[in-house]
């Protein structure tokens, strides 16, 4: 397959996942408003969780995946400081979210159990999750840093392989919560069809993602993204991409630098 038809299936995969994370939000809050009677009462807080868990890992975490790793947010191409922006602002929203889901399970059950398939994999995936979002805050990188420059790459491996497997137990957590445990307790028609709806919509983000992120970025995939931007008072000034900078290359982003400078916008 060329490279073109490769960036292409590549972009009908990034819309595929986008709108299947953004419709797993409408069945879940149907099932918990409609069928489940909303938020009210002591009772129904559990409700809570399911509703948290989705904005926080089936939204907002795999928005923030795919922004990372195409460059691009709901079809719109963003640079290099956007896209670190949105991927921290949005892990840091999907931990709130996390946060005020797993509350509402400490409140509505009293206690933190793992007794089945669900709660093991959102242990193991909160775990995962934990020590990549404190690893954002630059502790762990910071700690590796002293020793080697070459300690950043070796991490940032380490950062991307635990972020993905959060990503997918928290998605085998969120499946077999909805399959083994809600389903069956369900006498309504309707809320069952809302439940298998979500889980459907969930299934096809997590295999679509999966799929985005296994597929290598090659030199022209990535042509466009790894653009070096000097912004000066609103103007960006681009230079070649950075796996193509040779001596000359280098020389003329150098020179681009010094005409920045001699032009007084730095």
């Amino acid at each position: 397959m060329s490279e073109d038809k490769k960036v292409q299936a590549t972009a009908h995969w990034v819309s595929l996942v986008s709108c299947a994370a953004i419709l797993s939000t409408i069945p879940m809050i149907v099932w918990v408003f409609h069928y489940s009677s909303g938020l009210d009462g002591d009772e129904l807080e559990f409700n809570l969780h399911p509703l948290m868990m989705t904005l926080g890992f089936v939204f907002l975490m795999t928005m923030a995946m795919l922004s990372f790793r195409t460059h691009t947010f709901l079809g719109m191409k963003i640079s290099h400081r956007a896209q670190k922006t949105l991927h921290i602002a949005m892990h840091s929203s999907a931990v709130v979210c996390i946060i005020m889901g797993m509350a509402a399970i400490l409140k509505s059950h009293g206690r933190f159990a793992i007794n089945n398939w669900h709660s093991g994999f959102g242990m193991m995936s909160l775990l995962f999750y934990a020590y990549n979002f404190l690893r954002i805050g630059g502790i762990g990188e910071s700690i590796f840093s002293i020793f080697s420059a070459t300690a950043r790459p070796i991490f940032m491996k380490f950062h991307t392989s635990a972020g993905i497997i959060a990503y997918i137990l928290g998605m085998c957590a969120i499946l077999t919560g909805t399959w083994g445990h809600e389903v069956p307790k369900q006498v309504s028609d309707g809320a069952v069809i809302a439940l298998w709806v979500y889980a459907i919509f969930v299934a096809i983000t997590a295999l679509g993602l999966v799929k985005i992120l296994s597929v290598p970025q090659t030199q022209g995939s990535c042509e466009e993204s790894s653009l070096l931007e000097i912004s000066t008072n609103g103007s960006t000034y681009q230079s070649i991409p950075k796996h193509s900078r040779s001596d000359a290359g280098t020389t003329a982003v150098n020179a681009t630098a010094t005409d920045i400078v001699e032009e007084g916008l730095v």
